[in-house]
């Protein structure tokens, strides 16, 4: 059983993703059987301040009227807020957002109760939308965006969509189409920051690798296990190794260039290969903090991860493409900042 309420408690929490306007910890962050509160002292959230709880578990996790995924946003609480996870059997892994009540929320999906397609449905008309997850990863892809010019992806909550926490960005609606994003953490946001609300729609799988052919001038990410910024990670519940040994094809023979930087936790390589349609292989290694450019002739682009016993190393490549006639330009920035943990 998880309480969320406002009672006094004993101990802070071991860790959270603490923001100027939320608060988003996974049950990992939560001492199972032990209250924990969160301080206002230690985050921004004020005492006596109303904030709106949206979570993977029990009432939280239920739906709005009509919708079989978009999760009600009338919990409300007052700071200061405690969890208490009462269960003392095997571990259920939860996540819970709790936000500032006064800033205009978009929809939030739940990962859980969601199944192929988070779509308009229901007529939701919104400035982006969040999805919350308790599972390993979900990704999201086949991007219909509607009125939007253009499409992010944050790490984050709806209400923090600094640059700091971007993932992703989608230039145009045919990009957004043949593009996607997995996301091995708890939490992404969809937005537009130029238009004040669209209709819009995607595909949606949890704990499937995606395995579609890409075509040329797609984007897409690689990202480690539980990304949040250049600078932290959230710490999850689980071990996620489907995130490090990954490969992409796109199409016939394309042209790429890769533009990459790389902060590493000493003894972890990180690999990126080019193969051609003729099997040839360019590689570029990284095995300590450096910045490089390159390119290379080929339609096929791979990831390894070698920690070489060291800890899991945390990385962004966001990579994206467009294509003139047989040919793709690829552009590619890695950031791997020291350890997931």
């Amino acid at each position: 059983m998880l309480r969320v309420c406002f009672l006094f408690s004993l101990f802070a929490l071991s860790h959270a993703v603490i923001l100027s306007n939320s608060v988003i910890l996974t049950s990992a962050d939560v001492p199972q059987t032990t209250q924990a509160q969160i301080y206002s002292t230690q985050t921004g959230l004020y005492n006596g301040a109303m904030y709106r709880v949206f979570g993977t578990l029990a009432r939280l996790a239920q739906a709005k009227p009509g919708s079989d995924y978009i999760l009600s946003d009338i919990n409300f609480l007052k700071a200061p807020i405690q969890i208490w996870d009462q269960n003392t059997g095997a571990r259920v892994p939860f996540t819970l957002y709790i936000v500032d009540a006064s800033i205009v929320n978009y929809p939030v999906a739940s990962a859980q109760l969601a199944a192929g397609a988070i779509d308009s449905q229901y007529g939701f008309w919104a400035a982006g939308i969040t999805v919350l997850s308790a599972e390993k990863y979900f990704t999201m892809f086949n991007f219909d965006i509607g009125s939007f010019p253009s499409l992010y992806v944050s790490s984050v909550g709806f209400d923090e969509l600094s640059s700091d926490y971007r993932i992703m960005y989608m230039r145009s609606q045919s990009e957004a189409r043949i593009s996607f994003v997995t996301i091995y953490g708890p939490i992404a946001t969809l937005y537009n920051s130029n238009i004040g609300s669209s209709r819009f729609q995607f595909q949606f799988t949890k704990n499937t690798p995606y395995s579609n052919q890409l075509s040329p001038g797609a984007s897409f990410a690689f990202l480690s296990p539980g990304y949040l910024s250049r600078s932290d990670s959230y710490k999850l519940p689980y071990t996620i190794s489907e995130a490090y040994d990954r490969a992409y094809t796109f199409g016939d023979s394309n042209w790429m260039y890769a533009d990459y930087q790389a902060f590493l936790d000493n003894p972890t390589t990180l690999q990126l290969r080019f193969t051609s349609s003729g099997g040839d292989n360019r590689d570029v290694v990284s095995t300590s903090d450096e910045q490089n450019h390159g390119e290379a002739f080929g339609n096929r682009i791979s990831l390894n991860v070698n920690t070489n016993g060291g800890r899991p190393p945390r990385f962004l490549y966001k990579i994206t493409s467009s294509s003139a006639l047989s040919f793709s330009f690829l552009g590619m920035l890695l950031v791997a900042p020291f350890s997931t943990f």
